[in-house]
């Protein structure tokens, strides 16, 4: 595997590999050899040309092999499929350390007092239990409700945070009481809350979740400020300054696109935080797995 990244890693081209027949098939194969062997012939003599050679040649060497030929190539298959699994497995353990590697190098050519730009959402999550269950429309549910703080973006730059890890947020909030309260929790949790945007006239987004034990049943949410999260508030500045940078794909794809393009351009990794499936979908349809250096694998 290591010859094969050497050779062809970098050259985006194909490679053949031979893999012989499972050594307890070995007999066997040579039968099916000369069973072929004798089909073409017979196809020869027969006048069998086109479309119609392969269909001969399989049925004459399953009767000349008495069958044997089947189970023979089937095991040829499976050993061929574990043959390629434990290359693709072992080139991907090669790409995961180059890229490691990579990653490190342009890390480390930047000054410890860069800072990591984190960039998507601030959302404030509702959460809801329910304690018992009542007929719809008779009674209310006793349950447990919570206000948590949530949107990846900015758990990420939380978590950066408290481990004293200089960071810079670019998000979006509304001018409405849970704009308000989004940004004092933020604050209250170390977080610097300058590049915090407060949209006049949008709403704070907001998921209402229906939880039991622990797990999601369903939810409500109101995103649509996640909108105003425009690529102008991103600069080149912005992303050279940055020892990386961190991105939720709750980020608007024009948006998304554009910092990873400077990423790209300016050398910088690019970490993108996956968030929920379709939303990552649009953006890997979009390409921008060229310009990223990592994924995590939230969705």
């Amino acid at each position: 595997s290591s010859g094969i990244n050497a050779e062809y890693g970098e050259l985006g081209s194909g490679i053949v590999i031979a893999v012989p027949i499972p050594e307890q098939f070995a007999a066997d194969g040579l039968e099916i050899e000369n069973a072929i062997q004798t089909a073409l012939e017979e196809a020869n003599e027969a006048d069998v040309a086109g479309n119609a050679i392969t269909p001969f040649i399989l049925q004459r060497v399953s009767e000349l092999t008495c069958g044997r030929s089947l189970k023979t190539n089937l095991a040829l298959v499976r050993n061929n499929v574990l043959v390629g699994s434990q290359i693709a497995s072992e080139l991907s353990h090669i790409e995961r350390q180059n890229l490691s590697r990579k990653i490190d190098s342009k890390v480390k050519s930047k000054s410890t007092e860069d800072e990591i730009l984190v960039v998507g959402a601030v959302n404030v999550d509702i959460l809801c239990t329910k304690h018992e269950e009542v007929s719809v429309g008779k009674d209310l549910a006793r349950g447990s409700i919570q206000h948590v703080m949530g949107g990846v973006a900015r758990n990420v730059a939380e978590c950066l945070a408290r481990q004293g890890i200089a960071n810079s947020l670019i998000s979006v909030v509304g001018d409405d009481r849970l704009g308000k309260l989004a940004l004092q929790w933020c604050e209250e949790s170390g977080m610097d809350t300058t590049r915090i945007v407060t949209e006049v006239g949008a709403p704070t987004p907001v998921a209402q979740l229906l939880l039991r034990e622990g797990d999601v049943l369903e939810g409500i949410c109101d995103f649509s400020s996640h909108s105003h999260l425009a690529k102008d508030l991103i600069s080149e500045a912005d992303i050279a300054g940055s020892r990386f940078v961190v991105m939720d794909c709750d980020t608007p794809l024009e948006t998304g696109l554009h910092v990873a393009d400077l990423c790209h351009e300016l050398g910088v990794p690019l970490i993108l935080e996956s968030t929920a499936f379709l939303k990552f979908k649009q953006f890997v349809d979009a390409g921008i797995l060229q310009s990223t250096s990592l994924v995590s694998p939230g969705a």
